[in-house]
């Protein structure tokens, strides 16, 4: 299990980096935008597009977070799921065609996503 996590990672590092930086980035972005509109701006065009700006930035920040997340869990979780699943659950994968198992990892990377978002809404 362990040589698969760190394999994942390694063939997935750049991708990984760039995911958290770019959240990052995003959240830095909301919140200079976000302090930026609330001292400075004094015309009410700035007032009415920058705060919702800033949290548009902030939220899709946030998904990027919880995307992140829910991706290196995934990646921790899946050799777990498909060893210790049941005890015919090789037999059971090994039964799907192509299309069956490629439905079946998106379905399970779908749902860690919608339990990362879930986690980061707040």
């Amino acid at each position: 299990m362990k040589s698969q996590v760190l394999s994942t990672i390694k063939s997935n590092w750049r991708d990984l980096i760039a995911f958290a930086i770019f959240g990052i980035g995003l959240a830095i972005a909301g919140g200079l935008i976000d302090y930026t509109a609330g001292r400075y701006a004094d015309s009410t065009i700035a007032r009415l597009i920058l705060p919702p700006l800033a949290n548009y930035l902030q939220g899709f920040s946030r998904f990027l977070g919880a995307s992140f997340s829910a991706t290196f869990v995934w990646m921790l979780l899946w050799p777990t799921i498909s060893q210790y699943g049941n005890e015919k659950f090789s037999d059971g994968w090994a039964a799907l065609t192509q299309p069956q198992k490629f439905t079946a990892y998106i379905a399970m990377v779908l749902v860690a996503l919608i339990a990362g978002a879930i986690c980061f809404s707040a």
